[in-house]
């Protein structure tokens, strides 16, 4: 088989799954517990937010765990909702590509509560510029939210010239880091980020564990409530066992990223095998920016008619966002950048890991190619 969905989620590392067995079997206790077994739990998530900060040049006393990226981007938006009423700053910016955790929020915060949205729009190659960010600002500007790196296109943003452009308003800058932590260069000093949202089963962690980076604590109101847990953010007894994952999987992680020049040579090798061996293949959004995503598409193929034919030879690809696999609806990234819907229903995302190897992709181009083919009727 050969897994090419690692931006739905990653393998669990082997390194990761013994680190966190012995908080299964023998440091059981409940980080909340002063007893020595209690102690000892606490002691492990003191050393795994100082492991999930160092990569992103944070202080490890600005790291919230939650349980996934969804989470941390509800926690960001909704629980600086008060302080942004507060001080009448209930104008609100994110783009049109954003995550579906983001625009239902944002969607809440607007229809339910009164705040005043405005919506970016990314350009064909799906980006979205600082000067489009710019545009929109107004007097009551309190918050903008843009992703890093897009989980369906792979197109990379340019945050750090919009979290300067929010910090020169002061206005505050979330950015949905779900599938750029540890895969690109992120400081949240020099980027000038106030919030950034981590999902660890993106980079090899196990699935239910994440954390909301938060430059100022105090902005932040608990959207779970019921203990003092995560600073009094994060209500809840702490899983430590996926805590400790999650801070390994971020060593790990750091220590051995493939530099974008890695990622796009093997992507570009890929993209350049499949278009060699047939016509009608198109690249959505901006190819080879150094992520670990492409999104492809075939003139005339169904893609999830395309995803059984590879599923049933051991290639495991995606047509979008796993969150929105079910929906009959296209991609509203892919409609974001101008395709039509028989466009964006001819399209799949391919995503690497730091596992994947030439021979896999070789080996997928090649079952592509033939798939498409079939269903062309050649």
């Amino acid at each position: 088989m050969v897994y090419l969905d690692n931006a739905a989620t990653t393998r669990v590392s082997p390194e990761v799954v013994s680190g966190m067995i012995p908080y299964f079997e023998e440091v059981y206790g409940n980080a909340g517990s002063i007893h020595c077994m209690g102690r000892s739990a606490r002691k492990a998530i003191d050393i795994a937010r100082e492991q999930v900060s160092r990569p992103i040049g944070a202080k490890p006393e600005n790291i919230i765990f939650t349980s996934c990226g969804s989470e941390a981007n509800n926690l960001a938006l909704f629980g600086v909702a008060e302080q942004l009423s507060k001080t009448g700053n209930t104008h609100i910016i994110i783009s049109n590509i954003e995550h579906d955790s983001v625009l239902g929020c944002v969607h809440d915060l607007q229809y339910k509560y009164g705040f005043d949205v405005s919506i970016a729009r990314a350009d064909k190659n799906g980006i979205v510029s600082a000067s489009e960010i710019k545009s929109l600002m107004r007097e009551y500007t309190g918050l903008v939210s843009v992703m890093a790196v897009n989980n369906e296109l792979g197109t990379m943003n340019p945050i750090r010239e919009i979290g300067e452009l929010c910090r020169s308003r002061e206005v505050m800058f979330h950015t949905d880091c779900v599938q750029a932590y540890c895969n690109i260069p992120i400081d949240v000093e020099k980027d000038c980020i106030d919030f950034l949202s981590v999902s660890g089963h993106k980079f090899h962690a196990p699935k239910g564990v994440g954390f909301l980076y938060a430059r100022n604590k105090e902005f932040i109101n608990p959207i779970l409530v019921g203990g003092g847990q995560e600073y009094g953010l994060r209500a809840g007894t702490e899983n430590t066992p996926y805590i400790v994952g999650l801070g390994k999987a971020a060593e790990l992680a750091s220590d051995k990223v493939r530099n974008r020049n890695t990622y796009s040579e093997l992507i570009r090798a890929f993209v350049s095998e499949i278009g060699n061996r047939i016509d009608g293949v198109h690249i959505n959004g901006t190819p080879y920016s150094g992520s670990k995503i492409v999104n492809i598409r075939f003139d005339g193929v169904d893609s999830e008619t395309l995803l059984l034919f590879l599923d049933s030879q051991g290639v495991c690809v995606s047509a979008g966002s796993a969150c929105a696999a079910h929906s009959a609806k296209p991609s509203h990234v892919l409609k974001a950048i101008g395709l039509t819907d028989m466009e964006a229903k001819s399209s799949i995302r391919i995503s690497i890991s730091d596992e994947t190897t030439k021979d896999e992709l070789n080996f997928a181009a090649k079952e592509i190619c033939e798939s498409v083919n079939i269903l062309r009727g050649k």
